[in-house]
């Protein structure tokens, strides 16, 4: 188990003993239900489905995709709670996944969408101190692609 599994275990651990002691049983229920919801992650697909998040991963190492993936995971359980080191906001509704290994930086770009969907946009290798414009308005051209999609009824997630 990786330590931030580990450490969100250990947490859920203590919350649950600290609340057990508070709180009337019949609202422990309602507390502990939102502590597992877990959000759907989707991959971006274009009208030609090509997948920007697929492609991405295709061109990495395995053992840099397992670290990935493992973040996916990550947001997929915290949502908009995830915070940095691993998740931090760009730019209006534009998120970013912050994967570093070894001393490469990769970066996939994420928004929220109706309930708890997730929808990574595409992922990129990053090599300056900011993300640059260019990514970021790729996420935003993405997103409002699959919203106008969504609202004509031609995709369902």
């Amino acid at each position: 188990m990786d330590t931030a599994g580990l450490r969100g275990g250990l947490f859920l651990l203590f919350f649950y003993r600290d609340v057990r002691t508070q709180v009337p049983p019949h609202s422990l229920d309602r507390i502990c239900k939102g502590l597992w919801r877990l959000y759907k992650i989707i991959f971006y697909t274009t009208r030609r489905e090509q997948c920007p998040v697929r492609e991405f991963l295709d061109a990495l190492e395995d053992r840099v995709i397992a670290k990935i993936l493992a973040y996916i995971k990550l947001l997929r359980q915290e949502g908009p709670n995830l915070r940095r080191p691993y998740a931090d906001i760009v730019q209006g509704k534009i998120r970013e996944l912050r994967i570093r290994f070894g001393t490469s930086q990769y970066r996939i770009l994420y928004s929220f969408f109706v309930g708890d969907r997730i929808v990574l946009t595409h992922g990129f290798l990053k090599k300056t101190r900011e993300v640059p414009q260019s990514e970021i308005k790729r996420a935003e051209r993405y997103m409002a692609d699959l919203i106008k999609r969504y609202e004509r009824g031609e995709i369902t997630l």
